[in-house]
């Protein structure tokens, strides 16, 4: 069963050292030192299914820019721009449950769901053998009538069933968002990547801080380590009283 974690705000330097991680990452991990970051509690991300993954990133989030999210897209049908504001909590369905049992036709099946650690484990292989292996790795039995079935044996059509299974019982690792079109009424599903998305909105941030501290080091003389560590809205107040320093000089 799904474990839950509380999740932390970091400190600014914190936050732009898990930041500085991640750059060099690939696209799918760079938000991962920052989800490590705020879970605080040595949780094990790669032990994380999907939709577990998907909250936690979800959380992290709202925790750091607020519970809902601005969505902008273009209407398929008719051209006409759309907009929302989503709130994040809506998106996801709760708390999975890692391990199930159910009936495919005479043969009773128990699984548990692929981690992130089993989906890096198959990630170089072709799609139907990566999903063939994935089968194999997440099926705890298989009993007929007749007894054990061994998995390595399964007809390529029974294996596709299982693997169907496995993936609705993890309904929040594929997440989108539906969007109504005000002007012909037709409705715009938008994937999202939880990843991407808290990333993005992360390094849109970092580099806001970035340039803060070379305006406020080049007017100042002050050291990132001392500007990062005022709040906010003390350095948007430093920020202006240079700008007013300059235009007056």
């Amino acid at each position: 069963m799904t474990v839950s974690t509380a999740l932390r705000v970091p400190a600014t330097a914190a936050l732009l050292d898990a930041w500085e991680s991640g750059l060099g990452a690939d696209p799918a991990d760079r938000a991962l030192p920052l989800l490590e970051l705020m879970c605080g509690d040595g949780r094990d991300l790669d032990s994380c299914v999907p939709g577990e993954l998907n909250r936690l990133l979800l959380r992290a989030r709202a925790l750091l820019f607020g519970a809902a999210a601005d969505t902008v897209a273009d209407c398929p049908v008719c051209g006409a721009s759309l907009e929302a504001s989503i709130p994040l909590a809506q998106l996801v369905s709760g708390a999975t449950e890692h391990d199930g049992e159910t009936v495919l036709g005479a043969v009773r099946l128990r699984y548990r769901l692929p981690t992130r650690r089993d989906l890096r484990a198959v990630a170089a292989l072709p799609v139907e053998q990566a999903a063939r292996r994935l089968v194999e790795r997440c099926v705890l039995s298989l009993r007929s009538d007749a007894g054990e079935l061994s998995v390595s044996e399964l007809p390529a059509e029974v294996a596709d069933a299982v693997d169907a299974v496995i993936a609705q019982a993890d309904p929040d690792a594929v997440l989108e968002v539906a969007l109504a079109c005000p002007d012909c009424a037709d409705t715009v599903r938008l994937a999202l990547d939880p990843a991407s998305f808290l990333w993005d909105e992360v390094d849109r941030w970092a580099l806001r801080v970035l340039r803060e501290v070379a305006e406020l080091a080049a007017a100042f003389g002050w050291s990132e380590d001392a500007i990062v560590a005022l709040s906010p809205w003390r350095r948007q107040m430093y920020l202006s009283l240079a700008g007013t320093g300059r235009r007056s000089s």
